[in-house]
C-alpha cells in the first residue's frame, strides 16, 4: 500500500474517532476542552508517533495544501 494512502486512511480514522468522541461527550465544560486539547496535542492513538497537532492547526483544526504536500514529501 502506498504511504499516501496509508496516511490518508490514518487521518480519516482519527477524524472518525474525534467526531465520535465529540458526539459522545456533548459537553463544553473546561474539563472536556482540556481533554480534547490533550488528545489533539499528545495522543498518538498507537499509530506512527504523530499527533493531530503534527499536521493540523490548533486554531482551525485544518491542514493547508502546502503543508500537506510538505508532509507527504517527508513520508515518501
Amino acid at each position: 500500500m502506498k504511504p499516501v494512502r496509508v496516511m490518508f486512511g490514518a487521518v480519516s480514522a482519527l477524524f472518525g474517532v474525534a467526531m465520535f468522541a465529540s458526539v459522545a461527550a456533548q459537553g463544553n465544560s473546561v474539563g472536556n476542552r482540556q481533554d480534547g486539547k490533550q488528545l489533539f496535542e499528545r495522543e498518538t492513538f498507537g499509530g506512527n508517533g504523530r499527533t493531530c497537532a503534527t499536521c493540523h492547526s490548533s486554531e482551525t483544526g485544518t491542514i493547508s495544501p502546502s503543508l500537506a504536500g510538505a508532509i507527504t514529501r517527508r513520508v515518501t
